[in-house]
């Protein structure tokens, strides 16, 4: 298991992030910025999984049992955005790299 979230942490974006955050900060204050994050997430979805895993509901049905069905749209809203600019920069930052040396015209930059 440990084997494959490390290698989904191999994510274009998050390499590009931690090289930039790497050269502005010394090594032990990369060190503990980068512990104090994985810290972070690690706690916000470990208690999202304590809540799932007890209720046995999925974040929309969380979403609509806590703010009503009109309400639960705003969630499932901001999810689904996030999602699509996940996957929309991942592709970008791995097609604009393998489009320079086949010489493929670039139609549509976004980035």
């Amino acid at each position: 298991m440990s084997s494959c979230l490390f290698c989904a942490s191999f994510f274009s974006a998050s390499m590009w992030t931690g090289g930039t955050l790497g050269t502005g900060l010394s090594y032990d204050d990369f060190f503990y910025a980068v512990l104090l994050g994985n810290l972070i997430l690690g706690v916000y979805t470990a208690f999202l999984g304590y809540i799932g895993a007890k209720t046995c509901l999925s974040t929309h049905l969380l979403a609509r049992y806590l703010f009503g069905t009109k309400g639960s749209y705003l969630p499932s809203l901001l999810l689904g955005g996030t999602q699509v600019g996940w996957f929309g920069v991942g592709v970008a930052m791995f097609a604009l790299p393998v489009q320079k040396p086949y010489l493929v015209k670039q139609v549509l930059s976004l980035i």
